[in-house]
């Protein structure tokens, strides 16, 4: 029992306080752990539960207790697909660099591949631009078909919902206000949902049009 709890204070899970696709502030943020002695470890567990509505605004990450690395640079690289782990060739790009592989993180319609080092004169080993934006994608009909089935799904819920609360009224079980309660909270999280798919396509363009006319790939968004 000690045991567990020994190991349950060596790792922590912390909420990032930022939108996951602005590359340049994730990447700082986790540097900022390091420097405080929270070492990244992988994406939390939860984000499979929360992610699918709010990822990347909810992204949780598992940090690790460790001595204040001050020095600890991260990058994030746009993975070409959501697959376990990159390629040979890149790590081994990445390796030459001075750069080590981490975790790939997956934040529902985009992923990543996260490098560190902590050798203060390891070089940039992504820098071209073009490949940069290509890698950086968008699935927009992937998108459309997960609109398509969370508005289908509330509409499910609301017949669904309808369909019991017609047989509670008849029984005088459930008043009138909480059947409207349950029909705003409904309309709420879809309104929820289209917000959050509508604030991460504004990004993701932002993204890619500072990746294009600054030929950078370290792109940030506007404070």
């Amino acid at each position: 029992m000690f045991r567990k709890q020994q190991k349950q204070k060596c790792f922590v899970t912390k909420w990032a306080p930022l939108n996951i696709t602005d590359i340049r502030r994730a990447e700082g943020w986790l540097e900022t752990m390091a420097a405080q002695g929270l070492i990244y470890c992988r994406q939390s567990g939860w984000n499979l539960l929360v992610g699918g509505i709010f990822n990347p605004h909810f992204f949780l990450a598992k940090f690790r207790r460790e001595e204040p690395r001050p020095g600890r640079q991260y990058r994030l690289v746009p993975a070409p697909q959501p697959t376990a782990s990159p390629s040979g060739e890149l790590l081994e790009l990445y390796r030459q660099a001075g750069w080590q592989y981490q975790d790939s993180i997956v934040v529902f319609y985009l992923s990543y591949f996260l490098f560190f080092t902590d050798d203060p004169g390891a070089l940039e080993p992504y820098t071209d631009p073009d490949s940069f934006r290509t890698a950086f994608r968008y699935p927009a009909w992937g998108l459309a078909l997960i609109l398509a089935a969370f508005i289908s799904l509330d509409v499910a819920l609301c017949i669904l919902l309808a369909m019991g609360v017609w047989q509670l009224e008849q029984a005088a079980l459930m008043p009138r206000w909480c059947v409207a309660v349950e029909y705003l909270l409904l309309t709420t999280a879809a309104g929820l949902n289209l917000v959050c798919f509508a604030l991460d396509l504004t990004a993701v363009l932002m993204l890619k049009k500072q990746i294009q006319h600054h030929a950078t790939t370290r792109p940030t968004l506007p404070a």
